[in-house]
């Protein structure tokens, strides 16, 4: 009994100094990385340091991988294992998965393309509104100039007894649907509106007044009544056509001639 305990002592001792069994894993790894595994083996001393490639100097002699896995397992598991288990650890607790910084840049890139094709598409809509803008100023400025020049000749057919308010009241209502039209452009504009009251009030008084013996000089003062107010109302809706034109002192302008900011 005695003899045998330094035998099973041995044996014990044999057991605890052998390497771990490599999992399949890892075997599987190395297998496809044979020169890491070689690297793995002449890093840790195991073998000769002349160690090459696939290939492995043990006393002097080359052996292939695969005969080198077959004759010295141990040697062979032990470098595997050193090889193979930076590969086969699990990502660390509380780690983000590969994927997240890759979907990360993906969800950036997309946001910055959004944001500049947003950023592009309100300057051209900016852009487009002043260009509409102006190309509305233009056509009330000219319905205007013509309502304003078609009283002076309601006026002079007054004075020569010869007067119709057709064409008065056809330049009006190009005025006015001009007026209508900057409104929609500008619903936050008022001066719009008012103007169109007055524009009415005036085409109205315009018809009237002339009552009056059929000559010049009687008339006269009444020419000279109602192409004045035609001006003004002209240059009133001058104003709105500079709030068009310069949209950046549109609150100015307005609220000179209208006594209201352009936003109220």
């Amino acid at each position: 009994m005695i003899g045998r305990m330094p035998l099973l002592v041995l044996v014990l001792l044999a057991g605890c100094g052998a390497a771990p069994v490599v999992s399949d894993a890892a075997l599987v790894y190395c297998s496809s990385h044979r020169s890491e595994t070689v690297a793995a083996a002449v890093a840790l001393g195991i073998e000769d340091s002349t160690a090459i490639g696939n290939r492995v100097v043990v006393d002097g002699k080359t052996l292939e991988f695969d005969e080198w896995r077959k004759t010295r397992r141990a040697q062979f598991e032990r470098a595997c294992a050193a090889a193979a288990e930076p590969q086969m650890r699990p990502p660390a607790a509380g780690s983000a998965p590969s994927w997240i910084p890759t979907l990360i840049t993906a969800v950036v890139g997309l946001l910055s393309t959004l944001a500049g094709a947003l950023i592009t598409r309100l300057a051209t809509n900016r852009r487009e509104d002043r260009n509409r803008a102006k190309e509305q100023a233009v056509a009330l400025r000219k319905a205007s100039r013509e309502f304003a020049d078609e009283v002076r000749d309601y006026c002079d057919a007054q004075l020569r007894g010869q007067a119709s308010a057709i064409e008065l009241r056809r330049k009006r209502d190009q005025l006015n649907t001009q007026l209508a039209v900057t409104k929609l452009m500008r619903p936050e504009w008022s001066a719009p509106d008012e103007l169109r009251s007055e524009l009415d009030a005036f085409a109205e008084s315009a018809e009237q007044g002339w009552r009056v013996k059929n000559d010049r000089r009687e008339r006269q003062p009444r020419v000279i009544e109602v192409t004045q107010a035609a001006r003004a109302l002209d240059r009133r809706i001058e104003v709105v056509v500079q709030a068009l034109q310069r949209p950046a002192h549109a609150d100015e302008l307005l609220h000179a001639e209208f006594r209201q900011a352009a936003n109220a």
